[in-house]
């Protein structure tokens, strides 16, 4: 963080350079975090596939919870074009849903091919569009590897 924004984005491009799933782990406040949201634009833009993990109900060492945090994934989503050649992305600020410039300095971009006909003219956050799980009650421990199938 001394270095700025900058550095914070190049840290996070380099640690999605040749991956293919992102894995958001959830907290009470993970939802409201702008380098969250961030990796989970970039993630999506360059397709990888995206699941979130509740972790609040994990035990820590005084035996304890914490409460739930929203799924960031319903505070980040996508509009498609017409004609489903371009994406626009977006972030759920106060309540209003504002297009997201902090990847590639545009928050619209031009598709490598054009998404299917049901998406067309639509948007979608993107817990609409991915998986969210709680590591407890989904018993990660046994299943995780089937989440990313």
């Amino acid at each position: 963080e001394k270095e700025g924004d900058i550095a914070i984005k190049r840290l996070i491009n380099s640690g999605l350079q040749g991956t293919s799933v992102t894995r958001a782990l959830i907290g009470s406040r993970t939802y409201a975090r702008p380098w969250v949201r961030y990796e989970i634009l970039k993630s999506f833009k360059r397709g990888n596939y995206i699941l979130a993990v509740h972790i609040n109900s994990i035990t820590g060492k005084n035996r304890l919870t914490r409460p739930f945090g929203p799924d960031p994934l319903s505070f980040v989503g996508v509009t498609f074009s017409d004609s489903g050649l371009t994406a626009t992305l977006h972030e759920k600020i106060n309540g209003e849903w504002e297009e997201y410039s902090e990847i590639d300095g545009g928050a619209s971009y031009r598709l490598d091919d054009p998404v299917a006909a049901e998406y067309r003219g639509r948007g979608y956050n993107l817990a609409r569009l991915f998986p969210t799980y709680d590591w407890v009650t989904d018993d990660g421990y046994n299943n995780f590897a089937s989440w990313v199938d």
